[in-house]
């Protein structure tokens, strides 16, 4: 019985890694693996709580954590550069529909084709909400698209992004 059990359990975590889900696979950083399309998906379901007790509003990307480390493995489908605003969008295989806006002009350095790797970091940030200032936000989010200074999404750093 507890050879089954000891069994079923290392198939489990088999089949987890493969799926990409606790991979810690050698990248020059462990992190959780991710399509664009996978990583899209976790970042457009966050959990939203409100504790109107201690006026607290609370933003988690669920099913990840403040000081994780993701790594999106994918190919560029097609790269746009936005001169106004000096950013590119990148469509990926997977995820044809949603750009992925990376500061700066990458078109220079990235192609159509081209398989790339962008590591971003999973942080908290705190601050008071700007409309009422007595109550306290508290958000996940990533490190590389997020201003801490002004609290609101950027393009992600071109640093995070490398061919893979």
């Amino acid at each position: 019985m507890k050879l089954e059990i000891l069994v079923a359990g290392i198939l489990s975590i088999s089949i987890l890694l493969s799926a990409g889900c606790l991979n810690k696979e050698s990248t020059g950083e462990a992190g959780i693996i991710l399509s664009m399309k996978e990583f899209i998906s976790i970042m457009n379901n966050y959990s939203r709580d409100i504790n109107n007790a201690t006026k607290y509003e609370y933003y988690n990307i669920t099913p990840l954590n403040d000081g994780d480390t993701v790594v999106i493995k994918d190919e560029i489908h097609n790269l746009t550069y936005n001169s106004t605003y000096n950013y590119t969008e990148i469509f990926c295989i997977s995820d044809l529909d949603n750009p992925f806006p990376v500061s700066g002009n990458l078109t220079k350095f990235f192609s159509d084709g081209d398989k790339i790797e962008v590591i971003l970091h999973i942080i908290r940030d705190v601050f008071p909400f700007p409309s009422d200032p007595s109550w306290t936000v508290s958000i996940e989010t990533i490190e590389e698209g997020w201003s801490l200074s002004g609290h609101f999404f950027t393009p992600v750093s071109s640093d995070a992004v490398k061919k893979g």
